[in-house]
């Protein structure tokens, strides 16, 4: 369970992963893991500000990576990850079962309202994704790629 990780502990162990370009922290209530890592250094992060409903979940994260593998196919080196993040947005937000849309990006609801919402053909909250970048983490982990890139094999760059 998330809520049995300590944020420091987590940002240490993967801040030090010098190729390390994407977390996702597709669960409930993760953005305070997702700030300790961005503090850490990791370029990109994806987290929950909120709960977010299991369905609406996985939809996000197909989506999410879907994305991402086109996104780097057509256009590399331009924001692949705002772009991904925004199609995986768009993807919970236009799921339609029946024709009727079942989901918004905004805290999920009470059980009360959830029933009250379904019985009138309303989407229900699905959760408040937050997409963290480090542009400086970004930076710096794409030069030391380069230069990983120029150096023959078996000499370690510095």
């Amino acid at each position: 369970a998330v809520a049995n990780v300590e944020p420091g502990i987590l940002a240490s162990i993967l801040s030090s992963c010098r190729r390390l370009e994407l977390v996702v922290l597709n669960g409930c209530e993760t953005l305070e893991i997702g700030n300790a890592l961005a503090e850490a250094g990791v370029p990109v992060i994806i987290a929950w500000s909120t709960k977010i409903m299991d369905q609406a979940a996985g939809i996000f994260s197909v989506a999410l990576f879907h994305a991402l593998r086109l996104a780097r196919e057509d256009t590399p080196g331009d924001d692949v990850y705002s772009r991904a993040y925004d199609q995986a947005k768009a993807a919970v937000e236009t799921y339609l079962v029946k024709g009727k849309r079942q989901f918004e990006l905004r805290p999920p609801d009470e059980r009360e309202e959830a029933v009250a919402r379904l019985e009138a053909g309303l989407p229900l909250g699905a959760g408040v994704p937050k997409l963290l970048q480090n542009h400086e983490s970004q930076m710096h982990r794409q030069s030391l790629q380069r230069r990983d890139l120029d150096q023959p094999v078996g000499m370690a760059s510095r």
